[in-house]
């Protein structure tokens, strides 16, 4: 077999290889997709769950329980017993309350987008005591409910990276549109990522946030600045290919 016969079929080959690695990628990102909406619709059932079934039980023990404690209010030692049941209610309820939201926000689906960031936001500064300012530059969405979760799910996963790894004290978001794409921009003022860090495999919340964009024909770009902070900023189509 001549040099030239050699070096056609090595073509042949190498375009092969390339086409079924585009197949495999392309497979892969599929099945990520389909994998991140299967998983939203079973956190909002598990959601829905805590909320209606125990987040209600909870309530009505915590009401029968007051009423119970106004019934014998001459007996110290019950009052003082069933007050800390009270208490330890009342904390049930909350812990109810915010591993809900967590699943599924119920802001998100009442409200939208705009309004569940700014809440998230608030509770963001409350837990962790770093300040969180929103600029919504959008009076209205009407996005889908896809595009919505997907924004959300990507400033959960930024602010968890940010208490997780930045140092920050500040924390500033921003949501416009820009043409044909709804941009979110998450900066703080923290250590900032590395570029090791940004080239590590390993490290699944960017990976997610990526994937989450990527699904509807959007992106996430990272960059960080040593001892000045890291920036985050998804950039996705508001009518992506694959919802028409």
């Amino acid at each position: 077999m001549t040099q030239h016969m050699w070096e056609i079929k090595d073509g042949r080959q190498r375009k092969r290889a390339e086409k079924e690695l585009l197949t495999s990628r392309q497979q892969l990102r599929s099945l990520t997709k389909h994998l991140l909406q299967a998983r939203e619709e079973e956190r909002a059932k598990i959601s829905r769950e805590i909320h209606d079934e125990l987040g209600q039980v909870l309530a009505t023990i915590q009401m029968g329980v007051s009423l119970l404690a106004e019934e014998y209010r001459d007996h110290h030692r019950l009052t003082a017993r069933i007050s800390v049941f009270e208490q330890m209610l009342e904390g049930a309820i909350k812990t109810v309350q915010r591993i809900s939201s967590e699943l599924r926000p119920l802001m998100l689906d009442i409200l939208g987008l705009c309004e569940a960031l700014e809440w998230q936001a608030g509770e963001f500064q409350k837990r962790t005591g770093i300040a969180c300012n929103t600029s919504i530059l959008i009076e209205k969405t009407e996005f889908s409910q896809n595009l919505q979760t997907t924004l959300y799910r990507i400033f959960q996963e930024a602010l968890t990276n940010i208490i997780r790894h930045s140092g920050a004290t500040r924390v500033d978001v921003t949501l416009e549109k820009k043409q044909s794409r709804v941009v979110l921009i998450i900066m703080d003022n923290g250590r900032g990522i590395s570029r090791e860090q940004l080239r590590d495999g390993q490290s699944l919340g960017i990976t997610g946030m990526k994937e989450r964009a990527y699904a509807l024909g959007g992106r996430v770009k990272v960059c960080g600045t040593p001892l000045q902070g890291t920036t985050v900023i998804a950039r996705i189509p508001i009518h992506p290919p694959t919802e028409g």
